[in-house]
């Protein structure tokens, strides 16, 4: 095998990972908003709205957190 198929083949195979892991961040994304969705829905019953603003935000910047982590990771495993 040639160096240069050689360095085609391993830029595939990155190529493939960085999908997979784009994949999985968009998948937990996904996860995360389905569940703030959830958290947001069980806020229904509030009738104070100065009560649901301070959950609201404190899920958000949880739910923020989250994401925020998720991202750290996988550019940690790209750059790794």
């Amino acid at each position: 095998m040639t160096s240069l198929a050689k360095y085609s083949a391993l830029y595939e195979e990155h190529m493939a990972q960085i999908q997979a892991l784009s994949e999985k961040q968009e998948q937990e994304v996904a996860d995360l908003l389905a569940e703030n969705d959830q958290r947001l829905e069980s806020l229904a019953p509030f009738s104070d709205a100065q009560s649901v603003n301070q959950e609201v935000t404190k899920q958000l910047e949880a739910v923020e957190e989250q994401i925020s982590d998720a991202l750290s990771e996988i550019n940690s495993q790209l750059i790794g």
